[in-house]
């Protein structure tokens, strides 16, 4: 169907259902839609008349509508009736697809009427507050707590910034600490009558008086404004936060050196509808919400087991990858053992890359497993295991991932070394080159066997 024989079939559907062609867009249409004893007036229009993109729904007077009665309403007023990748509209049939998205938009509008409101907002409530995209490493607490955020220091990536308590370490990789409040509310966030998310001062503080948390009063987090820092409210269904972005005659205030403290405070006390927020939110992002995510339910993480990688080659490299995403590095730290360099021979099957070369395979694995999450703890040891077997005497497993036969044959077996003769639970050594040989083609099926493993001994 071309475009013109499409654009004649959808207008005749909506005008069929009571809507008018409005422009300038030449597919946008305004109407009613009618749910229960309610009547909303909506905007919709078409982008895109194969659908690869889904038409769009606006209510034309949203100011008609309670926060806490509709939910979906993204920023701008629309309205979210469908998931894009879930909701399959037929390019062929577009005057029926039109009529499948006003029934999706009346379904949405009617499960909010009914007073699911207040259970989608929670769900979705982050997306509501928008903002930038802040990556909690910090575990949810009843305190409210001091914290820092971080940012990525490597200008040739993407930015990523990062919520750490006050006594954290600063994850590798990361500077330009700004100081932070954590407010603790035990209760799902969400909208007031007023506001979906506050975007005043005197906007966040009727909102923060909603949930009247115990142990902190507005002026402590007007307080942590006025000195720059940012607020987080951690709620049971969202992380939220804030900062303030102060009028040109404050800014240049604060610049001072001499600016008496609680000046600030006092002026902003008093221009609370004047002073503007900076929206943040938070996603979980710690180390046991990364690895568990990974793990069968059956299974449980390598979190807390001391583990000792000989060898950081092709196989010992991957085979490292495996091991922290399943958890190994997570409270107790993985050890990775290697005394040769990287050259270019190797990179071509190696976990490592071009920049490499000339590096100590376990100092640049090490800072290669740093990159897959912050709070991963590596240790580098570049030596010969055999000259420093006497500090395996602790590890809960040892993994031989050499790819070494002699080393194999003239270590491991005239030692006799078995599971727990040293001290350790076990000892995997050519289990997995066995492993490698009879399923060459099975993708990462090591970690959960090396989980399995660690259960059983």
């Amino acid at each position: 169907m071309d475009q013109q024989d499409a654009r004649w079939e959808i207008s005749k559907t909506l005008e069929g259902r009571g809507f008018r062609h409005t422009g300038p867009h030449p597919d946008k249409y305004r109407g009613r839609i009618v749910v229960g004893h309610e009547r909303a007036e909506i905007e919709i229009e078409i982008p895109d008349l194969e659908f690869v993109r889904l038409p769009r729904i606006k209510f034309v007077d949203p100011s008609t509508l309670s926060p806490r009665t509709i939910a979906h309403l993204e920023l701008g007023t629309g309205l979210c009736y469908a998931d894009g990748t879930l909701l399959r509209l037929d390019k062929y049939r577009p005057g029926a697809s039109i009529l499948r998205v006003l029934e999706e938009a009346e379904k949405t509008i009617a499960k909010s009427l009914a007073g699911q409101a207040a259970v989608e907002m929670a769900l979705e409530y982050p997306r509501y507050w928008g903002g930038r995209n802040i990556q909690v490493l910090v575990e949810k607490s009843d305190l409210h707590i001091e914290a820092r955020v971080a940012t990525s220091t490597d200008l040739q990536a993407n930015q990523v910034f990062v919520l750490i308590g006050k006594d954290q370490p600063v994850p590798f990789g990361f500077g330009a600490i700004q100081d932070a409040l954590i407010v603790s509310i035990q209760e799902d966030l969400g909208p007031t009558d007023d506001c979906v998310a506050p975007k005043t001062l005197s906007q966040l503080e009727r909102w923060f008086k909603s949930y009247r948390p115990s142990g902190i009063e507005f002026p402590q987090i007007l307080e942590a404004l006025s000195m720059q820092q940012a607020v987080f409210f951690s709620g049971k269904n969202a992380w939220v936060g804030c900062e303030i972005k102060l009028p040109v005659d404050l800014r240049q205030l604060a610049r001072k050196q001499n600016i008496q403290p609680g000046f600030l405070k006092n002026q902003l006390a008093k221009r609370k509808d004047a002073v503007d927020l900076i929206h943040h939110y938070g996603s979980a992002a710690n180390l046991d919400h990364v690895t568990s995510r990974n793990l069968p339910a059956k299974v449980r993480s390598l979190k807390n087991q001391k583990i000792a990688l000989l060898g950081c080659g092709t196989i010992g490299s991957h085979l490292a990858r495996f091991l922290i995403q399943s958890g190994a590095g997570n409270g107790e730290p993985l050890w990775v053992f290697d005394h040769q360099q990287l050259t270019a021979g190797n990179i071509g099957r190696h976990l490592l890359n071009f920049r490499d070369i000339g590096r100590s395979k376990s100092d640049a694995i090490a800072d290669a497993l740093r990159c897959f999450h912050p709070q991963t703890k590596i240790n580098p040891v570049n030596a010969d295991v055999r000259d420093v077997w006497h500090r395996f005497s602790d590890f809960d497993l040892i993994i031989d991932g050499s790819l070494c036969s002699p080393f194999r044959f003239n270590f491991f077996r005239p030692r006799n070394l078995s599971p727990l003769s040293n001290g350790s639970k076990s000892i995997l050594s050519d289990f997995f080159h066995a492993f490698r040989d009879v399923f060459p083609r099975k993708r990462n099926p090591i970690s959960s066997i090396v989980v399995s493993i660690v259960d059983d001994v």
